[in-house]
């Protein structure tokens, strides 16, 4: 039989052996994808069982699973405490905290208190001495009173003796008595003015130091008035708040037998406190060697100003006061007290 001829019966055959090899292979049930199958099957069912039925599993492990377990709750339930504890410490705390802010509060307040009571203290202390200083002045007042005689009547303007022909003004310069320089000016011009003849008068400061005319005197006509208190606005020498130089400069250069002089002093304070010495060397001073008789009148006016709300005046005020009314008293004058 040759390559290119058809063989019938060969055909026939080969396609029935293929057919059987196919019929073979489709009727093997145990292949092995089968049996993966299966397996997977069993093994998921076991774990369904191990799952489901926990008893089914060896006891060891059980067991274990069961301390697992309870660990874990146990933390959980600590966990929940501590949680509570932490919460309640924050309660604790933030109440704490409020206390504290209460009790800083009261501090405060209580502090406050104590310090507007000790400012109640000072102002009563400050009031008592002020009181306590006015007793004291009014008895050395009271005292010199007793002791000193009454001056021979003359004629007088509001208590003060104008039979003077000469006139001379001693007049604290310090900063106090410049901020009053106004009332200075005006209550000058009214002494000249309140005495009927004035021949001449003078103006000096505390220190003994000259307006100008040094140991001369300034016409008292309306033009040379006027020029000296205008000269005065601009002269500030210097001061220390004691009269007495001013006083012992005008005695020495015009105090002279049978002159009629009148020294009007100014101030609102004293520095010296020392009254007495003061008043006595001032009193020896004007006095003339032969007579005793005073070679001038010493007045004072003082210029107090009020100070608190206790309607108290400055305390150099009072003791400009009390050395100037015991020199008045001691020397023809008097003393006048200008408070505003």
């Amino acid at each position: 039989m040759g390559l290119g001829k058809y063989d019938k019966r060969n055909c026939a055959v080969s396609f029935g052996a293929v057919a059987m090899k196919l019929r073979a292979r489709e009727t093997d049930i145990f292949s092995l994808a089968f049996l993966d199958i299966i397996s997977c099957a069993f093994g998921a069912v076991v774990l369904l069982l191990i799952i489901s039925r926990p008893e089914m599993a060896t006891e060891g492990g059980a067991s274990e699973s069961r301390d697992l377990l309870r660990q874990i709750y146990s933390s959980e339930a600590e966990n929940v405490q501590i949680a509570e504890l932490n919460e309640q410490e924050k309660l604790n705390l933030e109440g704490n905290k409020n206390r504290n802010r209460a009790l800083a509060d009261q501090i405060d307040d209580i502090q406050q208190s104590t310090r507007n009571e000790e400012f109640k203290s000072s102002q009563l202390a400050q009031s008592r001495a002020a009181i306590e200083q006015k007793k004291k002045m009014i008895e050395k007042l009271a005292q010199l009173q007793e002791t000193t005689p009454d001056p021979e009547p003359t004629e007088e303007v509001g208590g003060i003796a104008v039979d003077s022909d000469y006139v001379i003004f001693v007049i604290d310069t310090s900063g106090s008595m410049r901020d009053k320089w106004g009332r200075v000016k005006g209550v000058i011009d009214n002494v000249l003015t309140m005495h009927p003849k004035v021949r001449g008068f003078q103006i000096l400061n505390d220190n003994g130091f000259y307006l100008k005319k040094k140991g001369g005197w300034i016409n008292d006509t309306k033009g040379e008035r006027s020029l000296a208190l205008i000269q005065t606005n601009r002269w500030s020498p210097s001061s220390s708040s004691n009269p007495y130089e001013g006083i012992v400069e005008a005695l020495r250069a015009y105090g002279k037998p049978g002159r009629k002089l009148a020294i009007y002093v100014f101030g609102d304070d004293f520095s010296s406190r020392r009254y007495d010495d003061t008043a006595a060397a001032i009193s020896a001073l004007n006095r003339t060697g032969v007579t005793g008789k005073k070679l001038a009148r010493i007045h004072g006016i003082g210029f107090a100003t009020t100070s608190n709300n206790y309607g108290t005046v400055d305390g150099g005020a009072y003791t400009f006061s009390v050395l100037m009314s015991a020199v008045a008293r001691e020397n023809e004058g008097t003393y006048l007290s200008l408070s505003r």
